[in-house]
């Protein structure tokens, strides 16, 4: 995922009150991102599910064919910044 599409889901989750930025004390020019409680409760409800999702598909393939799709993947996305 680029900058900006990670900004811009970002940007729709706060709108959404789903996420709250906050600033990085240590660093001004960093933002720190936290899920809200609503946030939270829709990770809490989706994340079994996505979780064995990916565990059923990803078991589908061997460690090596894995790493050969993340590298064609990662290559795709390269050739689309």
């Amino acid at each position: 995922m680029d900058r900006m599409n990670v900004s811009r889901s970002l940007h729709s989750l706060e709108k959404k009150n789903f996420v709250i930025r906050q600033t990085d004390e240590l660093d001004a020019k960093r933002s720190l991102w936290k899920l809200t409680p609503a946030g939270r409760e829709v990770y809490d409800a989706i994340f079994p599910e996505a979780y064995e999702r990916d565990r059923r598909m990803t078991a589908a393939f061997t460690e090596r064919e894995l790493a050969d799709l993340n590298r064609a993947l990662s290559k795709a996305m390269d050739a689309l910044d």
